[in-house]
């Protein structure tokens, strides 16, 4: 039964990634909590949207922004949430 847990931890945490990867492509120190359901994440300035107060939705994750540096290194935190 544990396997089973850690298996199914591992597919949401690369679903997760490839996700933020899609809505940020140049995003890299990818840090996923799979218990807290958080996950933070840096990007290029490029990139950088400033506060976002829309939901982003990508594969079936809504991903909420909780918090965000404005300086670099430009990083945002994200709750989310799995859809199916």
């Amino acid at each position: 039964m544990q396997k089973i847990k850690i298996m199914v931890m591992i597919a949401e945490l690369d679903r997760v990634s490839k996700s933020l990867k899609k809505i940020f492509p140049s995003a890299s120190d990818i840090f996923i909590d799979p218990l807290s359901k958080e996950c933070e994440l840096k990007i290029s300035v490029d990139e950088f949207q400033g506060e976002l107060s829309e939901n982003l939705i990508e594969d079936g994750i809504r991903f909420q922004m909780v918090d965000f540096w404005d300086n670099f290194p430009f990083k945002y935190v994200f709750e989310y949430r799995l859809k199916g």
